[in-house]
């Protein structure tokens, strides 16, 4: 708890501040300033609980430094100094809000008591406000756990409506609305925080939408899915605004961060939304390819294409040495039916079928249980997801025609995924990774890569990581002059202690003295 007493006369100030028992009021600090322009300085770099103010002073009076504290930072409670007892000043003191009203010289006690019953207010301002936040919040909670009952089914549309009337979004069964669906791929910036997408996303769309749309509500599908439920007004033609629409999209790209697909269904009446949520749903199942875009229809579904010739690559994977060639043969083939239109869910789901039925052929043809290869070298959930996009199929047959080359040269395909290990590890060297996350982004099981790993390097891979990273260090410590903290996070380390003292059991010298000798020499 901060007071700031303001008083042109420096005696008065010195006077507050030694005479008043600080400790006693549980206050913290007790500051002063002569003049309102040096009080507006000190509210505008240090947080002020409390204004104790002479009403007059030269340039700026009291009244005027209250008015603009209270403009400023409302939760400031205001009490008023005078040696003049003018009703209509403390009338106007009051209005502004003021705490209470001193007629000078007073004792301490009765600043003291002032300043007692000031801090109470604030305590009871600040707890109604915690309190209204608070409330606010579980409203908002509440009405989207309504709405996302009833676009899930859950709820009609009647008691619906009814729910949501008293928390003021106004819609009726038979009010002209529209789904729209966004599906998050990845951020392209630092993440938001969810509450405040939700809330950046619904106030931008009502902006770029006006003044056709009357209200809406954001929603969240977690992981990777947020909606809004568009609301349009009586007088307004609903749905031809694809400007807005494309401006929203570029807010989410631009903005917000988001590598996104936006699906918006045709409006319809509020009692059908349900079904347009599940349209846009399958639409968002059917952009296996991660396609970007502002989707105003969906993706269309077409006939499902023609199966590949798993056969032929059966035979060549049999063979040994072909497994970039039919790695190559099966891209080529997912590319032809995605330049087609023809690449969606059901056709995704088809060929993930029919690629782990051969698969898990020729796994039965080297007697490899599948149970020990998706518990030791691929995680089982990921080969259970890879047919959900594209994306995540192609890593999954990276995976296994990787292994199957194993099988076939066992002399070779070890070597072949250390080789995407070291790769990955000196693209992220100045990141802190470690095993957990090395083994995600290879594919691998965590303990068969520390396995495969120390096999192939004949060094373990957390000892291989630290001693690339003061390799680095050494580099940057000799050739540049950078802070030493700075060299520490260029090469993964958060903890600067850490990171010196991981140097030193290195090198024997901390990395400040590995500076200055390697100066020395230079020079």
């Amino acid at each position: 708890m901060t007071v700031l007493v303001v008083d042109d006369q420096p005696d008065v100030v010195r006077g507050i501040l030694e005479g008043v028992d600080w400790k006693k009021l549980h206050i913290d600090r007790a500051l002063g300033a002569g003049s309102a322009e040096e009080a507006k300085g000190i509210f505008k770099t240090q947080q002020v609980d409390i204004l104790l103010c002479d009403i007059e002073m030269p340039a700026e009076n009291g009244i005027e430094l209250c008015a603009w504290v209270q403009q400023h930072d409302p939760m400031v409670r205001c009490i008023i100094l005078t040696s003049h007892a003018e009703f209509s000043c403390a009338q106007q003191a009051l209005k502004l809000g003021a705490s209470d009203y001193i007629l000078q010289p007073a004792r301490y006690e009765v600043i003291e008591n002032a300043l007692q019953k000031a801090m109470l207010e604030q305590w009871e301002k600040k707890s109604l406000s915690a309190y209204s936040k608070q409330a606010m919040q579980e409203e908002k909670r509440y009405s989207r756990h309504v709405l996302q009952d009833f676009l899930s089914g859950l709820r009609p549309a009647e008691d619906t409506a009814r729910c949501l009337l008293p928390f003021g979004f106004q819609v009726q069964p038979d009010t002209v609305c529209q789904c729209v669906l966004i599906q998050r791929f990845a951020w392209t910036k630092e993440p938001w925080e969810t509450e405040l997408l939700l809330y950046a996303m619904q106030n931008v769309v009502e902006e770029v939408m006006e003044p056709a749309v009357g209200q809406s509500m954001a929603l969240y599908w977690p992981p990777d899915q947020y909606g809004l439920l568009l609301v349009y007004r009586p007088d307004q033609i609903a749905g031809k605004n694809p400007e807005g629409m494309a401006l929203f999209a570029r807010f989410c790209r631009e903005e917000a961060g988001l590598q996104a697909a936006i699906y918006a269904d045709t409006p319809a009446i509020f009692a059908n939304m349900p079904a347009s949520l599940t349209r846009l749903q399958a639409c968002s199942r059917d952009n296996v390819t991660g396609q970007e875009d502002v989707f105003s229809t969906g993706i269309s579904r077409q006939t499902l294409p023609d199966p590949p010739d798993l056969t032929r690559w059966k035979n060549l994977l049999r063979q040994g040495g072909c497994t970039e060639l039919v790695e190559k043969e099966i891209e080529g083939y997912l590319q032809d039916l995605a330049g087609r239109g023809l690449l969606n869910s059901e056709a995704l789901r088809r060929f993930h079928e029919d690629y782990l039925q051969m698969f898990f052929a020729l796994m039965q043809e080297y007697q490899d249980s599948a149970h020990e290869v998706f518990r030791e070298t691929y995680d089982y959930e990921l080969m259970l997801q890879s047919g959900e996009s594209l994306k995540k199929l192609r890593q999954f047959i990276h995976f296994t025609l990787t292994y199957l080359r194993e099988k076939a040269e066992p002399e070779t395909g070890g070597r072949a995924q250390i080789d995407r290990v070291l790769e990955f590890i000196h693209q992220n060297i100045q990141r802190n990774i470690g095993r957990k996350e090395i083994a995600q982004a290879v594919y691998l099981n965590p303990e068969y890569l520390s396995r495969l790993f120390k096999k192939e390097m004949h060094i373990g891979l957390t000892e291989y990581l630290t001693q690339e990273r003061m390799k680095i260090a050494q580099t940057l410590l000799r050739s540049t002059t950078l802070p030493i903290g700075l060299v520490a996070s260029r090469v993964g380390y958060v903890n600067f202690s850490h990171f010196a003292r991981i140097f030193k059991k290195e090198y024997g010298v901390s990395p400040s003295e590995y500076r200055q000798s390697s100066r020395k020499e230079q020079s």
